[in-house]
């Protein structure tokens, strides 16, 4: 009994459950069964031995109750040590706890796909073990098998291994967690908002991938926030791309100048051209349709260093340079030191000061480009005129300032500007209804001014004024603008001739009025046009009187005049013809300076013949394409259009 006892106490110690023998259960394996069998064994003899010799079973409680004891001295020992492995066995548990909520906690969601995957296998299982339970070769054998109701470990799912083993589940669980939010961040990251997985696939060009990337701030590492409160706008960017377009961003963000804030804040652009000069990077494409936007950009590309940019934006400043942003152009030429550009929009005021000094943005100004053009000695407005500007510009300047527009606070807004006028080349009567009336100037001023118009010299002109009795000139005709034409390769010219069917001729009695506008698809430069000249052989009208021709006449001699209009009547260039010509045959008319003209956009052709004479004339085909250029007549108004046959052809060049 007292092995029993002991026996007992060993298998209580070991965690194993036991009968009512004190043996233990048939469910540790065939190991642990073969030993429980001959432990009974042993207990079975010695219950016979002591029915055999009572006295000699009664000795043996003696020596067990001495083993007895030392026995139970270990199992003090022992006791103490299981209670620290379990100590130690808890805290392990605690933290394999902790571990594994944690795992836990990175997805509840992929947790609960795992857990239907795990039951879905589980039925699938089930019912394999329903299949292999009614199956007639299926039996046990308690040599091999053991009890009926174990499954060897082939029969083992390996989703219901991780119930036998939790530390191992929770392992395979985190390795699949951990998989699975990789591969989704991974697939996060090639995903487009706009366009869903798979985006590069569409763009077939470098450009088109690009400007994706700008346009949806996939994969962004930087931001910029350009203008001024609140009128701001964010544009995410990536380091790599500007980096290699500009040096300037280069140091930004790999160099000297360094930038490790969140946000890059940019005041002094706009955004609207800060958001086409990185088009421009991203695609190496360009959209240039307006002058004061075109500015801007030149402005952010010489800030960061963008030479080809700079040259594009400076070739379309050139190109559209007119009486209306002529001032505009100057100053940007003289801020940017723009060369080229400053001398082509000072030979523009020259020749076009009525129309640059009545243009409403001539009002907005500053002061040192109101002085240029008023210092000009070549002009085509009046020194009238001029002051009536100036007067103006006063005005409105005034009001920018916050001042009322006294007499006091315009001439202390003018300044030295004041004294450019001419007033001495004034008559009495333009000074008296003019700069007089104006009480601009002071009683001395004007007293000596009234007095050198009526007799040179009478009186001393104070040494502030502008003492020139000189007029200014007025431009040539036939020099207007010789200075500032574009420089183009003279020898690649192109001549887009229009078909003609023939018409009645068309008889100038006079002075004889023809006009035609038109459109190409791309920008190019005009040189001038072609007309036919007079018939020597014109029919007979008894109605008219024209003088006979000699037969031995074979030219005579031409006048016309000829210009080339915007869409909006501004003249862009002009000449006078007056030359001896053949009869019968196209004249080439050049204009006194070439034109770059935009594509899509509406120009006007017009020419006014004064020789009295015969003319042939025609129908002409409204569209031609020539040397990849696309030009159609006809366009905008009807009345734009005036006996369009005899403007023959286009010359120009690319």
């Amino acid at each position: 009994m007292a092995d029993n006892e002991s026996g007992r106490e060993a298998n209580q110690r070991n965690g194993l459950p036991e009968d009512k023998s004190g043996a233990p259960l048939n469910n540790e394996g065939p190991d642990q069964r073969e030993l429980a069998s001959e432990d009974n064994l042993d207990d079975a003899d010695n219950i016979d031995s002591d029915d055999q010799d009572p006295a000699e079973h009664q000795h043996e409680p003696d020596l067990d109750q001495g083993e007895g004891d030392d026995q139970n001295e270990e199992e003090i020992e022992d006791d103490d040590d299981d209670e620290d492995d379990e100590d130690d066995e808890e805290e392990d548990d605690e933290n394999g706890a902790e571990d594994i909520n944690e795992v836990i906690a990175i997805n509840e969601v992929e947790v609960q796909v795992g857990m239907l995957q795990i039951n879905t296998q589980r039925n699938n299982h089930n019912n394999t073990n329903r299949v292999h339970a009614n199956s007639p070769q299926r039996r046990s054998h308690p040599d091999t098998d053991g009890p009926a109701n174990m499954l060897s470990s082939e029969e083992i799912s390996t989703d219901e291994q991780p119930f036998f083993s939790p530390s191992q589940s929770e392992v395979g669980r985190s390795s699949s967690r951990s998989s699975s939010h990789h591969n989704r961040k991974s697939n996060r990251s090639n995903r487009s908002p706009k366009t869903g997985y798979d985006w590069q696939t569409t763009k077939t060009k470098l450009s088109d991938r690009g400007g994706h990337l700008l346009e949806t701030g996939l994969w962004s590492d930087c931001t910029f926030v350009v203008g001024i409160p609140p009128n701001t706008t964010a544009f995410r960017c990536h380091k790599m791309l500007l980096a290699m377009a500009s040096p300037v961003f280069e140091a930004m963000f790999y160099g000297g100048l360094f930038n490790n804030e969140e946000n890059i804040k940019i005041l002094d652009v706009q955004p609207e051209a800060f958001h086409i000069m990185l088009e421009y990077i991203y695609t190496d494409e360009i959209r240039l349709n307006s002058f004061d936007l075109v500015c801007d950009i030149c402005y952010s590309a010489k800030k960061y260093m963008l030479p080809t940019l700079v040259e594009k934006c400076t070739k379309y400043l050139w190109r559209d340079l007119n009486p209306k942003n002529a001032c505009r152009a100057y100053e940007f030429a003289k801020l940017f030191d723009e060369a080229v550009l400053l001398e082509k929009s000072i030979e523009l005021i020259r020749t076009h000061t009525r129309e640059v000094v009545q243009e409403p943005s001539f009002d907005e100004i500053e002061l040192t480009t109101l002085c240029v053009v008023l210092s000009q000695d070549i002009t085509s407005a009046s020194e009238t005129q001029l002051f009536e500007a100036m007067v103006k510009w006063a005005t409105k300047e005034c009001g920018r300032k916050g001042f009322e527009a006294t007499i006091e606070k315009k001439r202390a807004c003018l300044g030295e500007a004041l004294y450019l006028i001419r007033y001495l080349t004034l008559t009495a009567a333009e000074y008296a209804n003019g700069p007089a009336q104006s009480g601009l100037l002071s009683q001395e001023e004007s007293f000596a001014i009234l007095m050198n118009i009526a007799a040179p010299g009478s009186k001393d002109v104070p040494n502030h004024m502008n003492g020139e009795r000189q007029p200014r000139r007025s431009p040539l005709p036939g020099v207007v603008g010789a200075n500032i034409a574009i420089d183009v390769d003279m020898s690649r010219r192109y001549f887009c001739r229009r078909v003609v069917i023939p018409e009645p001729h068309c008889l100038n009695t006079s002075i004889l009025d023809c006009s035609v506008t038109f459109t190409v698809d791309k920008d190019c430069c005009i040189h001038g046009i072609e007309v036919p000249s007079q018939l020597k052989d014109f029919p007979e009208n008894p109605a008219l009187e024209l003088p006979a021709i000699p037969a031995e006449q074979s030219d005579y001699n031409e006048l016309l005049y000829a210009h080339l209009l915007d869409s909006e009547g501004n003249r862009l260039t002009y000449t006078h013809f007056t030359a001896k010509v053949n009869w019968n045959t196209m004249i080439e008319i050049n204009f006194n300076r070439s034109v770059c003209v935009l594509a899509n956009r509406v120009y006007r052709i017009g020419m006014v013949l004064n020789k009295v004479g015969w003319y042939p004339t025609g129908i002409c085909t409204r569209r031609i394409s020539c040397e990849g250029s696309f030009f159609t007549f006809c366009v905008g108004q009807p009345n734009d259009t005036l006996r369009d046959g005899l403007i023959r052809s286009i010359i120009f060049s690319k």
